[in-house]
């Protein structure tokens, strides 16, 4: 009876602590879901409902500080017609609903409320009076609408495309509108007259007061569409009407369908989306959510989205994609990381990718969402999802006119008027298309979140190719304008010439204030216009009988195209060297001046300078010299009136290795590096801004002098290229000559900075300049130019076939010029030379602030003497004709001596600088405790330190000297350890001391370890005896209840156990009887095999023999530490040899402790020492 008692006490008490359990996981489960919930709806406050609202509020924003936004804006009125036009469905609805809304509104009011007069009437008047009133407007419906729009339509033929000015001219003038309430009036009338037997001529009075007051509301609006027709015949009122509506409505149309894509991708940035990014946190854990265009079919489709006609989503609801994304995160989160993750993909976590984005056209059916590696969605899940995405579809946008058509329709008049030769009809089309572009530029402008002026136009079109910028689209218009007016110029050359000055008609100060990215894409369309050009002149010298022209033979055009060419291209060479004063003019002195700006100023200005070169070269290369001449005179004439702007006194002498790079730096840090001080300007009337402007031009005048230097030097690559017989027809060769020799080749302008007077000290100062100033190897500055390089090898690239594999040589950036470099300093070293004093200066602060910038100079001079003392010589031909040409009378073997013993005195001097600073430059005690820290990463671990350091029981760490063991690292370069990096680090040298401490401490370890066991040695000879002494061995470590493993020199050694490994794998191999070979998992990399119970190990052992211990015997290793995770000490020493060389001391302190310490040695070699 107790028993039964007791257990069924005890029944009870088990049921009840079950009941208590589950009732605590239910209640922390509803709590958990609680707070879950309680930080969404938290996180929800700061979320927008959707991302159509964001947009809404940004271009509401943009509308209210835009003032041409403000001055175009289309009147209630109009768009209330232009909403009726562009929705004729709606319209064709809503006239019967408020009518028959009305009539119902008659039946409850009085008579009274009608004209008293009308209740005098008879049913006969009144039938008469609907009957008249329904054929007047039959009357107009029929015939005044379809006349005027033929009218109109006719007139409008005499344009190449009128589509979407006849489609404006609807929509403006209510034409639509009008049209449709005057058929539905009639029609509506046509009904009551058929209804009126059945209802009786008592409903005539209502029925024609509504009717009268409809027939008013269609006379006012037949009225207006009169008026505005015959408005629109004029040619200033149609393009005001397509300006108003391009900048009002079509422009803030494409920018919604745009922004809408830009808005959602930074839905993770804007802390919109609680779950991590998949491609912007690829190091957090935990799931991921990926918001993409595409979703490359990844993991499994949570359903699908299935259109019957073409939708794009035009709207995200933000809240339930929150909701879903946090609810499925925390789902996935208990989920522990997949055990067979691929290695070769980053999704190791739960990844839920959505593959939907605003503005995109879906067509049949897209994935809802993918999952992989994760929970999928609950049909509630799916249900918020499938509501979070709003499509519409796109028949809707039928009758609506984007910008990119109407630009098409002006291009289209454009390039029709310009291949007619009409030059009226041009200078109307012309005139057209740059206003409406200089408006949508003008248009476009927007305050940005950080005080900046931005604009819309930079957002990138998603439904182009290459994503392209709006502006791009916008600057294509003018490709086939240029190509008609070139091929008809030859008939009339007004329209080429108009377009020569493109630049200018775009410029003002909407487009100097936009963004600096538009601007240069403005500059680019007269580069354009000249590669245009010099295409139709290679086909016309061709037809002209000539054949062989290019850099190496000059060609010109036969009159009477001879004539007509170098009016263009003076012309076009007017048009271009006032481009950029109307695009990025250099603003005057005055204390309102904005360092800020000066870095977009010098972008631009150096983007013009750049482009002139590119045009010089390209006319070089096809042998054109016409054009050679002019853009070489324009090259060296580019700084034209500013010679005369007088530099700031602070900045004399300071600003030889400014660059264009360094205007975007804090100007008190750039104050600082130039050793400026601004109370010292202030007493001699010098302002801030006085010496901001001084080093904006001071960093354009460099930049222009090595693009000078950089294009002579391509110049000469071409001469390079040719037998020194055919260097006298050169054109590379003449025009090089002409820029080093301050040739001017057309009148005008103003001669400045020539290169006439340039040494070979200027010279390399302004190599030294381009190479070192950044401090960056390929970056900066040097890369910069090695860009503008690049480009203007990817214009000589020849015609491809798409079938076929190409590969390419020449000069690809700035060092490939090396030769070039060399050729040019042995033509101006007339005499040996040494560096300039503001060089040597330069040289001095770069050691001790910039010592990346020494080391770049270093290895170009190591490359420059390679060179020269390299068997084959400089190009003696070339040099020979330079020295011709340029008046100097001395020998190129002279010249090359020269320049080969001023490099090495150079060399030399550098490199006595570089001992100096080296020698009383300290080591730096950060830098040995970081080396401390790279030794100490690994190696101490159980986990991650060498064998055997995995076997011990414990690893402790102490702060108590142990037993010291100090590791020499003999004849470390010194600069490697300085605060400045003098010697360049190897990339890896954290691996390099990790893996060298990690080695070292676990041989160390492992020999403490064998040293304090007690050795016994067994001599075996064959495989036999090996295995026998080593069975019995075993066994008995084994019955003493300790793990035995085996340790050998190499798992190939001896030969015998590297034959029992592979006995089972068909090598004819033997293995004794009662062995067996089996591998473990998670032994570490020392882990060879098993011997039946024995695990194997590779150690560093003495050769000849192999040990056998018990794994008991590594009992506990103890480390000294040093620092926070650091347990390597490492000091230097100073070598008495060498100053640029140290040694390194990386001392460790260690305690190791063994038990069961009997260890058996098995000596297998012949000539082993068994003492």
């Amino acid at each position: 009876m107790s028993e039964t008692f007791t257990r069924a006490t005890a029944a009870m008490r088990a049921v009840r602590m079950g009941v208590k359990t589950r009732l605590a996981e239910s209640r922390r489960r509803v709590i958990d879901v609680a707070s879950l919930f309680l930080s969404i709806f938290r996180n929800l406050r700061s979320v927008p409902w959707s991302i159509r609202h964001v947009v809404r509020r940004d271009i509401a924003d943009w509308k209210s500080f835009n003032q041409h936004q403000r001055d175009v804006a289309l009147s209630p009125w109009a768009r209330l017609l232009m909403h009726a036009g562009e929705h004729p469905v709606w319209l064709c609805l809503s006239f019967p609903a408020v009518f028959s809304l009305a009539l119902l509104v008659t039946h409850v009011l009085p008579t009274y409320w009608l004209p008293a007069g009308w209740e005098k009437w008879g049913y006969s008047e009144q039938l008469s009076y609907f009957s008249t009133l329904w054929s007047v407007q039959a009357t107009i419906a029929a015939l005044a609408y379809p006349i005027v729009i033929a009218f109109v339509a006719v007139f409008l033929q005499r344009r190449p495309a009128a589509d979407s000015v006849m489609h404006l001219y609807m929509l403006s003038s209510g034409a639509l509108a009008a049209g449709l309430s005057s058929l539905i009036l009639v029609v509506a009338m046509g009904v009551q007259y058929v209804a009126m037997p059945y209802f009786g001529a008592s409903v005539l009075l209502q029925w024609g007061a509504l009717d009268s007051v409809w027939f008013v509301i269609n006379a006012v609006l037949t009225a207006h569409f009169l008026y505005r027709t015959v408005e629109f015949l004029r040619p200033d009122v149609q393009l005001d009407i397509v300006r108003r509506y391009v900048a009002s409505v079509a422009l803030p149309r494409d920018i919604n369908r745009l922004y809408l894509f830009q808005v959602f991708a930074q839905s993770h940035s804007k802390g919109w989306i609680p779950v991590p990014d998949y491609l912007g946190d690829e190091n957090s854990d935990g799931p991921k959510v990926l918001l993409t265009r595409y979703g490359f079919g990844r993991g499994e489709s949570q359903g699908t989205l299935k259109f019957n006609t073409p939708s794009r989503l035009v709207n995200v609801r933000l809240w339930p994609l929150v909701l879903v994304l946090a609810t499925w995160a925390h789902s996935a989160s208990g989920l522990s990381r997949p055990a067979n993750a691929r290695r070769h993909r980053r999704t190791e976590w739960p990844l839920l990718s959505v593959p939907i984005t605003p503005g995109t056209v879906y067509h049949e059916s897209v994935p809802l969402a993918l999952i992989e590696a994760g929970p999928g969605l609950s049909p509630l899940q799916r249900w918020l999802l499938r509501r979070t995405f709003v499509f519409a579809g796109v028949k809707r946008e039928r009758y609506q006119v984007r910008v990119k058509s109407v630009i098409d329709e002006f291009e289209l008049d454009a390039r029709t008027a310009a291949g007619k030769s009409d030059a009226k009809d041009f200078e109307r089309a012309y005139n057209a298309l740059v206003g409406l572009h200089e408006l949508l530029l003008s248009a476009s402008l927007v305050m940005t979140e950080d005080g900046s002026v931005g604009s819309w136009a930079l957002m990138p079109d998603f439904e182009v190719f290459f994503e392209s910028p709006m502006h791009v689209a916008w600057n294509d218009a003018y490709r086939s304008i240029f190509l008609a007016a070139i091929e008809s110029m030859t008939i009339d050359s007004n329209p080429i010439r108009r377009l020569c000055h493109l630049a200018q008609h775009l410029g003002g100060k909407e487009l100097r204030d936009s963004p600096v990215e538009i601007r240069e894409g403005i500059l680019d369309l007269p580069m354009l216009l000249m590669y245009q050009l010099g295409n139709w002149w290679g086909r016309r010298i061709e037809e002209q009988g000539v054949r062989e022209h290019g850099p190496h033979q000059s060609a010109t055009l036969t009159p009477p195209l001879f004539r007509l060419y170098e009016d263009v291209v003076a012309t076009f060479i007017g048009g271009w060297e006032n481009a950029r004063t109307y695009i990025a003019e250099i603003p005057e002195t005055s204390d309102a001046f904005e360092w800020r700006a000066a870095a977009s100023i010098a972008r631009v200005q150096a983007a013009h300078v750049q482009g002139t070169a590119k045009m010089l070269i390209a006319a070089v290369a096809r042998g054109d010299k016409i054009a050679a001449e002019w853009l070489a005179d324009a090259l060296s004439k580019w700084w034209g009136n500013l010679l005369y702007e007088h530099q700031a006194i602070s900045l004399h002498d300071k600003t030889a290795f400014v660059t264009v790079d360094d205007l975007k730096d804090d100007w008190h840090h750039l104050e600082t590096s130039l050793g400026l001080a601004e109370q010292n300007g202030q007493l001699i009337g010098e302002s801030r801004a006085d010496l901001q402007r001084g080093v904006l031009l001071a960093s354009l005048l460099n930049f222009w002098a090595d693009i000078r230097l950089v294009s002579i030097e391509l110049l000469l690559a071409f001469a390079c290229q040719q037998n020194s017989s055919s260097l006298d027809g050169s054109l590379a060769l003449e025009i090089a000559v002409g820029m080093l020799t301050g040739k001017q080749w057309r009148r005008g302008g103003t001669a400045s900075e020539s290169l006439r007077d340039m040494d070979a000290v200027n010279y390399l100062t302004a190599k030294v300049r381009q190479f070192a100033s950044g401090g960056r190897y390929r970056g900066g500055y040097v890369g910069r130019l090695s860009l503008f390089v690049e480009r203007i090898k990817d214009m000589q690239q020849p015609g491809m076939v798409s079938s076929r594999v190409y590969s390419s040589v020449g000069v690809d950036d700035i060092e490939s010029l090396q030769e070039q470099q060399l050729i040019l300093m042995a033509v101006l070293s007339a005499a040996k030379w040494a560096a300039s004093a503001s060089l040597r200066r330069q040289l001095d602060l770069w050691m001790v602030k910039q010592y990346a910038s020494v080391g770049i100079l270093r290895n170009r001079l190591k490359a420059w003497l390679d060179r020269l003392n390299e068997p084959a010589q400089l190009p003696a031909p070339v040099i020979a004709s330079l020295l011709k040409r340029t008046g100097k009378a001395y020998d190129p073997a002279v010249a090359t001596a020269n320049l080969k013993t001023s490099l090495e005195a150079l060399q030399e001097t550098m490199e006595s600088m570089r001992a100096e600073v080296l020698q009383n430059e300290p080591v730096d005690p950060q830098r040995l405790a970081e080396i401390s820290r790279f030794a100490s990463r690994t190696a101490f671990s159980a986990i991650s330190g060498a064998f055997p350091l995995p076997l011990f029981a414990t690893i402790g760490y102490t702060v108590e000297a142990l037993q010291d063991l100090t590791l020499n690292m003999l004849q470390v370069r010194k600069g490697e350890l300085t605060r400045i990096e003098m010697d360049q680090r190897a990339i890896n040298e954290a691996d390099f001391w990790d893996d060298t401490m990690r080695s070292r401490v676990g041989a160390l370890v492992l020999s403490d370890s064998l040293r304090d066991c007690n050795m016994r040695v067994h001599v075996v000879h064959d495989a036999d005896s090996y295995w026998s002494v080593l069975r019995s061995e075993v066994e008995r470590l084994i019955a003493c209840g300790l793990h035995p493993i085996l340790l050998l020199e190499n798992p190939t050694k001896p030969e015998w156990v590297w034959q029992w490994q592979h006995a089972d794998f068909g090598l004819g191999y033997q293995k004794p009887g009662d062995l067996r070979v089996w591998h473990a998992n998670g032994k570490g990399h020392a882990y060879v095999c098993n011997f039946n119970e024995v695990e194997v190990y590779g150690a560093m052992l003495p050769p000849g023999a192999s040990i056998l211990l018990a794994r008991e015997a590594f009992h506990r290793v103890d480390f000294q530490k040093f620092a926070d995770d650091t347990y390597v000490e490492t000091t230097c020493s100073p070598r008495s040899d060498n100053n640029a060389l140290v040694d390194l001391h990386l001392k460790l302190s260690r305690r190791v402790q063994v038990r069961h310490g009997e260890a058996v040695r098995l000596v297998y070699a012949a000539d082993e020492n068994v003492q």
